[in-house]
This record gives structure tokens, C-alpha cells and sequence, in this order.
């Protein structure tokens, strides 16, 4: 009795025990979880890559804690209009906060950030070169009210206005600056944006090769593109920079591909036409070679960026499927022997298999199931759950081919599915359930005895069901109490026995 996809699934959401999407939503909620980690990571990758820069051209000097500095002397000094006198009292005032524990919070209590600001447009280069190096050292100090603080005194056209120079120490510096202040929030990225950044940086990269130059200017053009896209506003001013911060995937420098893959990643995000501007990019084939880079961590940042790709439509997965993804992510589940590429693998795999039919299948005919299930059965913790979605998913949304499901439980993915019931994931309890529901359904259409039943209840998976009628979870109760009567049939004496036997 052959049905197609959509009514078979349709006739499963008429019994409430299969809703592909509600587990596509509570999936969703998950993954909100991993990307605020991960952009957690790129703000701390940030600051410690400007941080870094900023210590490395101190030529070593003397550093000195707070006492040793005349504070009355050195604000003075730089409202005076002797040059000389600024630059000894900005260079002392750099000094001061690049010391380990940086009395910021002090600095700014002497009035001096709108005098540091208004340094940046002095016609002497030595001066606005150490004045942007001294608000660097206040802006990386990720607390956004410094920030208010610098952009409020007017810095953040001055520091654009500065990308125009011929001085690459400048330059740098400016630009250091401009990436502390657009990384801290979205509204601050917009004020970077608003003043002509984009444009300014792009005339910058135009003229510089490579060298750590080089590095900071992509850097900034990722963190000015990186964040959330709100309105149309928001992508007409960062859509001038897309094409070369694409480019930059053909890049042999590995921290630029990492920050490049971090932020496409990022513009990912959201809605399937958010989705489309970044596929239209052409980056999809560079983004499925870089999953499978040396690298670990281009690695992930590009596995990452691709997963978020496929949370788009059906057409957007299968973009990347056609790129070749499933055998890059079939050799990273059998090669690559760090627990956390294993699981971000299993993750993405899990967004396929919640495709389509033959989105499934092409899973299927690349050979990932047998390794997805095994994954079930010996790996971590995360990495089981996340291949046992991935398995899941399959047999749910391929319920309208009922061959391919019964191929996917001949490799043996019922018994480790049936031991993820133990854990404490309401999610997973419910999602394995109606998967073994489906498997259930199609063996007893398939023959007068129901040899799936049969063998559940041989490896000891009927006490588990049962047992899980009982749960405090409503769609867990229903969907536990539905198979056992559905498929596990007893009359009522029995079924005191079984209260039993296993409460």
C-alpha cells in the first residue's frame, strides 16, 4: 500500500504523534543555544586579536602601574596645544592602560576621552597614530559603556576619516579601534557602518597585499558585516563588501578563513532569503572544501557556516548537497577523530535528513547511515544525540518511502535509538518515539505479524515504552501510551501484570 510523502505524513499529524514542525522548531530552539556560543567566541577571538595586535608594537617598553604617573600633570599636558607636551602625555597615557590591569574606569573620570578625540584630527600623524593607539587600549576593555563614552565624544567619523591616510601605523590603529567599537553591539556596528566605513576599508584593502596590515583591514570588513541583519538598510551597507570578503576564501592565511567563514556563517542566519544573498555569493563550493581543511578551526567555522545554510528551504540544501557535502561530511565521521568536527557533522547531517525524500536517500546511497549509526552506539554523549536526530529525522521525514525507511532499519539503528530513550532530553525521547512509531506502522502494514514488535520487545525496548506512558510529559505520554496499545496488544489482566512487572 504505497502513499505519497505529503499524505503519509499528514495521516500521521491526524494521530498527534508525528509534527515535523514541531520537532523542526524545538531544533531550531536548540541550535539558538550553539550560535550564541559561537558568537560569543568570535567577540572574545576579537578583542583578543586586537588586544594582541595593540601589545605587539610596544617595542617592549617599560610599563608602569597607576602610581607611578602624575595624572595632574599628564591632563594638562594634553589640553595644552604644545606638541610636544601631547605627545609625551598621550604616550603616558597609552603606557598607563596597557598595563595589566588597566585603570580605565579612572582614565575616563578625568574628562580626557572628547580631548582624545579631538587629537584624532591634529595635523601632526605622530599625534593622531598615538592618540588611536590610546583609545584602542579603552575600547578593548569590552564594556560597552567606554564604548557610549568614545563614540558619544564624536570618534567614530574621525577614526573613518583616518582610513584615508598614507601612514599604515594610522591606519592600523584606526582600524583596531573602529573593529572594538563595531564589535561590541549592533547598534554600534550600524554607527560604524553609517559613517562610510565599508567603503573607506575597501580603498584601504585595494592597496595592501597581504602582511599583518593585510589581516587586520579583512578582519574589520568581517566584523563590520557581522551581526544581525535587521532591515534592508542594514544589508544595503554591508552588500558593497560581500564580493571581496567572499574572495577572501580563496585565501591561504587560516585566521582569515576562519573569520570569513564565521561571518558568512553569521549572515546565514535568519530568514531563507537571508540565506539566498549569501548562496548567491558563489561561496557554497570554496565553504564544503574548507569543511575539510587542515585547519580545525577553519574547519568548524566552516562546517558551521554551511549547517546554517541548510536550515534555509529544500532548494538550499540541495545547493549544497551538489557541492559535494555529503562526501566531505562522510570522510570527516570516518577520518577525523576529534569528538566535536564528529558532532558538528552529525549536526549538519541532521538539517539534511530533515529534507526531503531524496535528500534522504542521497544520504543513504553516500554511505553515512552505517557510520551514524555506530556513532550511536560508542561515541560521546553530544555526538550520539546529535547522530541519533540525524537518524531520526530520516525515518520521520522519509515516511512516504517506506523501502528507504526499511532499508535505514535493516543496518540496525533501532536498538541504539531505543537507548537514547534513558536520557533526560524530552526532545530526543519524543522524537525517537515517533520514529520507532513509524518503523512500528510500517512493519505491521507490511506483514500479519509484526516481527518489529517482536524484536522490541526482544532487546528489551517494551519496558522503556511503557514505562515512559508515565511520563510527565504530555506529548511523551500520549505518544508511549498510543504505541502500546497501538502495537503491543494485551488484554486488561495483562496489562495489571505489566503495572507490575515494570513500575
Amino acid at each position: 500500500m504505497k502513499q505519497s510523502h505529503e499524505k503519509r505524513k499528514n495521516t500521521y499529524k491526524l494521530l498527534r504523534h508525528l509534527k515535523p514542525e514541531n520537532f523542526l522548531r524545538n531544533r531550531q530552539i536548540q541550535q539558538v543555544e550553539i550560535r550564541r556560543q559561537s558568537r560569543e567566541e568570535m567577540v572574545f577571538a576579537r578583542r583578543n586579536f586586537t588586544m594582541t595586535h595593540t601589545d605587539s608594537d610596544s617595542d617592549e617598553e617599560e610599563v608602569h602601574d597607576e602610581n607611578f604617573f602624575s595624572f595632574d600633570k599628564m591632563v594638562e599636558n594634553v589640553l595644552s596645544d604644545s606638541v610636544d607636551k601631547q605627545l609625551r602625555s598621550l604616550t603616558e597615557f597609552r603606557k598607563l592602560l596597557s598595563t595589566k590591569n588597566p585603570p580605565i574606569q579612572r582614565v575616563i573620570s578625568l574628562g580626557v576621552v572628547p580631548r582624545f578625540v579631538e587629537l584624532l584630527s591634529s595635523e601632526h600623524e605622530f599625534i593622531q597614530c598615538e592618540t588611536c593607539w590610546t583609545l584602542t587600549y579603552i575600547l578593548s576593555s569590552a564594556d560597552e559603556q567606554h564604548v557610549q563614552i568614545v563614540t558619544d565624544a564624536g570618534a567614530i567619523p574621525l577614526l573613518v576619516m583616518l582610513l584615508s591616510k598614507n601612514d599604515a601605523c594610522i591606519i592600523e590603529h584606526a582600524v583596531c579601534a573602529l573593529i572594538d567599537i563595531a564589535g561590541e553591539n549592533n547598534y554600534f556596528r550600524y554607527l560604524v557602518l553609517n559613517a562610510g566605513a565599508v567603503s573607506s576599508l575597501l580603498n584601504v584593502l585595494g592597496k595592501v597585499q597581504d602582511g599583518f596590515l593585510f589581516r587586520t583591514l579583512v578582519w574589520a570588513l568581517a566584523t563590520f558585516c557581522s551581526g544581525e541583519m535587521v532591515s534592508e538598510l542594514d544589508w544595503y551597507l554591508i552588500a558593497p563588501a560581500l564580493p571581496m570578503l567572499s574572495s577572501f576564501l580563496d585565501s591561504k592565511d587560516e585566521i582569515i578563513l576562519e573569520r570569513v567563514c564565521w561571518t558568512l556563517g553569521s549572515l546565514a542566519e535568519g530568514s531563507v532569503q537571508q540565506i539566498q544573498r549569501i548562496m548567491e555569493l558563489g561561496v557554497c563550493p570554496n565553504l564544503v572544501r574548507l569543511m575539510d581543511h587542515p585547519s580545525r578551526e577553519v574547519k568548524i567555522a566552516a562546517i558551521r557556516c554551511v549547517t546554517n545554510m541548510i536550515t534555509g528551504d529544500d532548494f538550499q540544501t540541495q545547493v549544497v548537497i551538489n557541492c559535494k557535502a555529503l562526501q566531505v561530511l562522510r570522510s570527516l565521521l570516518l577520518s577525523d577523530n576529534d569528538a566535536y568536527i564528529r558532532r558538528e557533522a552529525c549536526l549538519q547531517l541532521s538539517n539534511i535528513t530533515a529534507g526531503t525524500v531524496e535528500q534522504i536517500e542521497a544520504v543513504f546511497n553516500a554511505g553515512i547511515f552505517p557510520t551514524l549509526i555506530d556513532l550511536m552506539m560508542i561515541a560521546d554523549f553530544n555526538t550520539r544525540k546529535e547522530a541519533c536526530w540525524a537518524v531520526s529525522y530520516a525515518i520521520i521525514q522519509g515516511c512516504g518511502c517506506s523501502e528507504l525507511i526499511l532499508e535505514i532499519v535493516q543496518l540496525g539503528c533501532v536498538e541504539p535509538m531505543v537507548e537514547m530513550l534513558n536520557f533526560k532530553d524530552n526532545n530526543l525521547i519524543h522524537l525517537v518515539l515517533s520514529a520507532i512509531e513509524i518503523i512500528l506502522h510500517l512493519s505491521m502494514t507490511r506483514a500479519s505479524e509484526n516481527k518489529m514488535a517482536l524484536h522490541i520487545e526482544e532487546i528489551g525496548a517494551f519496558a522503556k515504552i511503557y514505562n515512559l506512558q508515565f511520563h510527565d510529559n504530555n506529548e511523551i505520554h500520549e505518544i508511549a501510551t498510543y504505541i502500546i496499545e497501538r502495537y503491543f496488544e494485551s488484554d486488561e489482566e495483562d496489562n495489571g501484570q505489566l503495572d507490575l512487572l515494570y513500575r
